[in-house]
């Protein structure tokens, strides 16, 4: 296992395309983060409407709900604390 740090949307859409055919159990959490990475690609995230940071906040819930152990959080919580973050 290994971590690595990747700066800015596009390159991380990038990585995720590429690595996207190979991907066995990830592949649904990844198709959950195109859809946030696209809306983030368009603007910047205060150019962003309501209806589009809701779009991402549920993108990365639903992203969330895929790992195997999603953490102390509730989804109730997550996207309650995501809102917060996104100004809505």
């Amino acid at each position: 296992m290994t971590e690595l740090r990747i700066n800015g949307y596009e390159r991380v859409q990038e990585i995720l395309r590429s690595l996207y055919p190979y991907l066995k159990f990830k592949r649904e959490q990844t198709r959950h983060l195109f859809r946030a990475l696209a809306l983030l690609n368009r603007k910047k995230v205060r150019d962003l409407t309501s209806r589009e940071k809701l779009q991402i906040v549920n993108a990365l819930v639903s992203a969330r709900k895929e790992t195997y152990q999603s953490g102390k959080k509730t989804s109730k919580k997550l996207k309650s604390d995501l809102k917060a973050i996104m100004e809505l």
